[in-house]
């Protein structure tokens, strides 16, 4: 006579059970909805550390060497960072360096967006993503546009300056026009936070 397992017959039981089983559905949607709250908190906390990494960077690169020999800094940096990002995730993540789909960019309105315009033109779509995310980000994005291999690479390179120069003077302007604000404000003195103008 075959012997039973009384707690693998209530799980089987359970499982058949109609009602149980979407119970036990319901459940993990639950616990699913429990941790969404944390998922949104550590993606806001990413897109702050960043944003602070590249702002901090580009102050940084600008005050120490000056506008040109500051943004050259700035775009080698990023482009190595880049690099090295893109490598180490082939080598030890090698599941999400799999081809992706364009359904897998994700929900925010730009990647909505660079969605819509990669079914116009994928080369705009691309340029896009190079300008917005650069060449640390990008990458995930330009798969899911269809570029692998060397041509991801190839991405990757013209990603960098494309979003380095951009930003680094959209930066460098915005905190010049903030200075010039609070010094005409009486907010600041002239002689405080000066940065270099020629590289």
């Amino acid at each position: 006579m075959r012997a039973t397992d009384p707690i693998r017959d209530e799980q089987q039981e359970a499982a058949s059970d109609p009602v149980t089983a979407a119970g036990a559905d319901r459940l993990r949607l639950k616990k699913r909805d429990l941790l969404l709250p944390f998922y949104a908190l550590a993606t806001v906390a990413a897109a702050f550390g960043l944003e602070a990494l590249i702002t901090g960077s580009i102050a940084f690169f600008a005050h120490t060497l000056g506008i040109a020999k500051g943004l050259l800094a700035f775009t080698g940096t990023w482009l190595l960072a880049g690099l090295l990002v893109l490598a180490l995730t082939e080598l030890v993540w090698p599941e999400r360096a799999r081809t992706a789909s364009r359904e897998e960019m994700g929900s925010s309105a730009v990647h909505r967006g660079i969605s819509r315009l990669s079914a116009r033109s994928r080369f705009v779509a691309a340029l896009a993503v190079a300008w917005f995310f650069g060449p640390m980000v990008g990458p995930p994005l330009f798969r899911a546009l269809g570029y692998h291999g060397r041509s991801l690479v190839a991405w990757v390179v013209v990603s960098a300056p494309i979003f380095c120069v951009f930003w680094f003077f959209w930066t460098v302007g915005g905190y010049r026009l903030l200075t010039h604000l609070m010094r005409h404000w009486g907010w600041l003195s002239r002689e405080t936070h000066k940065v270099k103008s020629v590289g």
